[in-house]
């Protein structure tokens, strides 16, 4: 439920125009899980170790087609990130700029970068490095998650999405 108030809410902070990428993010991160409260930094951080994690400039182009907790869960963490370096106050000038029509060129990477630039982080490899980085140094504080738990609980979630779609 929270996660839904979050997108009811999101127009506030000017994310409604974002990339998907942005405003499932946000949902997750400030809802403090996708489906329930779950040290999201922690498990980002052990997602860098398999080979499910999906970079950040694919991850924003097609969201909505990759694995649906592992996409959820970089997302949440993205924006946590933002948050922990620009604070409450600097997402809004982030999520405006992604919002803006950039031209007929225009992609969900395209408007992420103009984001990027517009708070003053630079270009989308840097912010990657940087946001994997915080995720290692602050992964022991959010919890500890391994990846065989967190691979267990993708597939189970997948497991339920064959059972829902056969029956």
């Amino acid at each position: 439920l929270r996660h839904e108030l979050v997108h009811r809410l999101d127009e506030d902070l000017g994310c409604d125009e974002a990339p998907s990428m942005v405003r499932e993010g946000l949902a997750v991160y400030v809802a403090g899980g996708h489906y329930r409260p779950e040290p999201i930094r922690a498990k980002a951080a052990a997602l860098l170790e398999t080979p499910r994690y999906v970079p950040l400039a694919t991850l924003v182009e097609g969201f909505y087609g990759h694995q649906h907790e592992i996409a959820y869960l970089e997302a949440g963490a993205v924006i946590g990130y933002l948050v922990d370096r620009l604070g409450w106050h600097g997402l809004p000038e982030f999520c405006k700029a992604t919002g803006v029509s950039t031209g007929s060129d225009e992609t969900d990477r395209t408007r992420w970068e103009a984001g990027l630039r517009a708070v003053g982080i630079g270009d989308a490899a840097d912010f990657e490095a940087a946001w994997q980085g915080w995720l290692v140094r602050g992964a022991s504080a959010s919890g500890i998650v391994t990846t065989e738990d967190l691979e267990l609980e993708v597939r189970l979630m997948d497991a339920m999405r064959t059972y829902q779609a056969a029956f």
